[in-house]
Formats: C-alpha cells, sequence, structure tokens
C-alpha cells in the first residue's frame, strides 16, 4: 500500500468500507452507462425522424435546412455519447453509425487544408442517405490518404468529387479526380501516374472492405471503396 492509498491520521481503511464504496462507484457508473445508451437511442430516433421529415419536403421549404441541421445534430451526438460509453468502460472502439452523405460534406474543409492551393473539391449533389458502420477515425484517414494520391497522380491542383452509392448491397463511397481547370504544368509534369488498384484496396481492406479503380476517361480515374452497409 503507498502513502496516498492510506487516510489523513495514519490509520489504515476499512476493507469493508472499501468494498461498499466499490460497489457503490460501480452502480453509479452502471447507471451512468444505462442513461447514456437510453439518451443515444433518443438521438438515433430523432435523426430517422428528422431524416424522413427532411426526404418528404421540398428544398425550397423553410424548415428544409432547419429539419437538416436537427438531423446532422443528432447523429453527432449519437457517435459522440458512443464514445463517452467505450471511454469510461474501456471497450474496444466500436464502428460508428454514420451518414455518408452529411459525413462526407463535413470532411470538406479537412481535404481542401491538405490538397494543393487552388484544387477545389464537393460533394455530389445527387448523392442518396445512406448509413454504414464504420470507424469514423478510420474512414477518414482513408479519404485523405487518397485525396492526397489523386493530388499526386496530377502533380499540381486537382478538382475532387466526394459521391456514395449502393452496389452489390454495400455502401460504395468514391474519389473521381481530373485536372484542375487551367492547371499549370511544365515539361516534366506532361504524363500523369496512375493510381495503382492495390493501394485503393489496402485502403478499402482497413476497414472491412473491398476498393477498385476504373477509367472514365485519360486524365479522369475514380477510386471506389466498398464497405458493408448497415444490414
Amino acid at each position: 500500500m503507498t502513502t496516498s492509498d492510506t487516510p489523513a491520521g495514519g490509520q489504515n481503511p476499512d476493507p469493508q468500507e472499501w468494498r461498499c464504496k466499490a460497489i457503490v462507484q460501480e452502480g453509479r457508473a452502471a447507471a451512468t452507462r444505462g442513461l447514456l445508451h437510453d439518451f443515444s437511442n433518443v438521438m438515433v430516433g430523432l435523426c430517422s425522424i428528422s431524416e424522413n421529415a427532411v426526404d418528404d419536403l421540398p428544398e425550397d421549404n423553410p424548415l428544409h435546412d432547419d429539419l437538416s441541421i436537427i438531423r446532422d445534430s443528432a447523429m453527432r451526438a449519437h457517435q459522440l455519447i458512443r464514445r463517452i460509453v467505450q471511454l469510461n468502460s474501456m471497450e474496444p472502439a466500436e464502428p460508428d453509425l454514420i451518414e455518408c452523405r452529411s459525413w462526407l460534406t463535413a470532411e470538406l474543409e479537412s481535404l481542401r487544408a491538405v490538397l494543393p492551393k487552388g484544387s477545389e473539391v464537393a460533394v455530389d449533389q445527387q448523392c442518396p442517405v445512406l448509413f454504414l458502420r464504420s470507424r469514423e477515425d478510420a474512414l477518414r484517414d482513408s479519404l485523405l490518404v487518397l485525396a492526397l494520391a489523386a493530388a499526386r497522380r496530377h502533380r499540381s491542383r486537382v478538382n475532387l468529387v466526394l459521391c456514395v452509392g449502393t452496389v452489390d448491397g454495400g455502401v460504395e463511397l468514391s474519389i473521381t479526380d481530373r485536372p484542375a481547370d487551367n492547371n499549370p504544368r511544365d515539361d516534366r509534369d506532361v504524363v500523369t501516374v496512375d493510381l495503382p488498384a492495390d493501394y485503393v484496396d489496402c485502403c478499402a481492406r482497413k476497414l472491412g472492405g473491398r476498393g477498385r479503380v476504373e477509367a472514365v476517361d485519360n486524365d479522369c480515374r475514380r477510386a471506389c471503396i466498398l464497405l458493408p452497409s448497415m444490414g
């Protein structure tokens, strides 16, 4: 026993008192986790209801943007609660529930910060609303890696379009790259390098999926990561 374990006055603690305190603390911890889980379920329900309402309203409706904010905030609250529960219970990290289109939109600023100056990146507005379960930190890492690989492929600034869709019962995230308009190149940069398919597949396998690269045209490539859907 260390000095810090001994109460003031130098008396040894009563083992029975310690056990009682431990039981009380564990009970409080269990009750807190239960409340957090209940609150998390409320946020999921709120997200689902607001998502249905957003789908039913035309985009020019004054409530459309407000409900979108409610949906996104509820999803972020749900993910934050899961992290708090995992941190306090020392549980291994579990996959996050991610609404792909909103998540990609939220990552745009991070991508712009690491791409060459003058690059453009956007989310395809035709993307459907799809959910998947994945570790958000690992998904973000793969997105950044593939975006940087696309920039290196063109050796200068680049235009990227992010999209999400359904393929073979799963959720496919894709990054389509093409050289930026009026992209300055010297003689050494006339030829773009290709994007290795095994490189993309490696990023996908870290997320429990599979990857591929397809040619859109001579200067344009699309890197795709196929992940399991929520089901």
